[in-house]
């Protein structure tokens, strides 16, 4: 699903971003450009954003959001 029609970023493509290691919405509107024309997609953008750091959350014990290439915490697997 396109998310943000103006520049044609889908829900995946930002998806795909927040595992790479973007946490911010700043840091997806500097990578993929979203809301930085009309802006009718932050809400969305950001809803996207919050449920992709939740899910990254709730896959370790602590809250520790993994980077790409790591499995687990580093404090909670020893």
């Amino acid at each position: 699903m396109y998310v943000c029609i103006c520049n044609g970023v889908t829900e995946r493509r930002i998806r795909e971003a927040v595992a790479a290691g973007d946490t911010t919405f700043e840091a997806l509107q500097e990578d993929l450009g979203v809301a930085t024309c009309c802006g009718c997609c932050e809400e969305e953008v950001r809803g996207v954003l919050t449920a992709c750091l939740r899910t990254q959350r709730n896959n370790t014990q602590c809250g520790f959001i993994a980077k790409p290439g790591t499995i687990a915490c580093p404090r909670c697997a020893s």
